[in-house]
C-alpha cells in the first residue's frame, strides 16, 4: 500500500529500543495490575453515535431476521453437515444485520456508503430469501415433522433423477459423437 511502507519498519525501529516490547494481549493482562473494575451493564459498540447495538438490531427487520436466524439453533445442533455449518456461519455475520438498519442522518450516510443494497428493505428481502432456502436445507437435513421428512425425501428423490438424467444425457452425447464419427467414415 502506497504511503504505509512505514508500517513495515515499525517492528524492526521498536527493536532497536531497550525500553520498547512486544506483548500479547494475554502478556499485557499479566504484566500490569488493574486499577480499577469497569462497569459495562450495556453492550457496546464501535459503531454510530449511540455506539450500542442499534446498528444491527435497531429495527423490526433486524430483530425479525435475528430471531428468525436463531430459531433454527436446535437443528443446527443437531448436525454434522460441513456445508450447512459454514453457510450456519455466513449467515450470522454481523454485516447482513448492519445492511438493513434504517438509520439517517450522519449514521445513515455511513450505512449506506458500504452497504452493497439500494435499501435496508432490499438488504432484508434478500437476507430473508436466503435464509429460506438454508432452513429447507437444514430441514432435508435434520427433519423433525413428517412433512420436513417428505420434503427430504422428495428432495433426494429430485437429487437421484438429476443424477440419473446427466448420465443419460451424458450416454447421449456420447453415442451421437460415435454416430458422427461413424457416418464421416462411411463416407470416405
Amino acid at each position: 500500500m502506497p504511503g504505509f511502507d512505514f508500517l513495515e519498519n515499525i517492528p524492526v525501529e521498536a527493536l532497536k529500543k531497550k525500553h520498547i516490547t512486544f506483548a500479547t494481549p494475554t502478556e499485557a493482562a499479566e504484566m500490569f495490575q488493574p486499577v480499577a473494575p469497569i462497569n459495562v451493564p450495556y453492550p457496546i459498540s464501535w459503531a454510530d453515535e449511540e455506539r450500542d447495538l442499534t446498528a444491527w438490531l435497531g429495527n423490526e427487520m433486524q430483530q425479525e431476521a435475528v430471531d428468525k436466524l436463531y430459531s433454527l439453533l436446535p437443528k443446527i445442533n443437531q448436525t454434522n453437515d460441513k456445508k450447512l455449518l459454514t453457510d450456519w456461519s455466513h449467515l450470522q455475520c454481523s454485516d447482513h444485520f448492519y445492511y438493513m438498519c434504517t438509520k439517517f442522518f450522519s449514521d445513515g450516510d455511513v450505512h449506506a456508503y458500504f452497504n452493497p443494497y439500494e435499501t435496508p428493505y432490499e438488504a432484508f428481502i434478500n437476507y430473508m430469501n436466503v435464509l429460506s432456502d438454508f432452513t429447507l436445507r437444514l430441514n432435508a437435513e435434520v427433519p423433525d415433522s413428517s412433512y420436513d421428512k417428505e420434503i427430504a425425501n422428495l428432495s433426494d428423490l429430485i437429487s437421484e433423477k438429476d443424477e440419473k438424467i446427466k448420465k443419460l444425457e451424458e450416454e447421449i452425447k456420447k453415442l451421437r459423437t460415435k454416430k458422427s464419427v461413424t457416418k464421416k467414415t462411411e463416407k470416405k
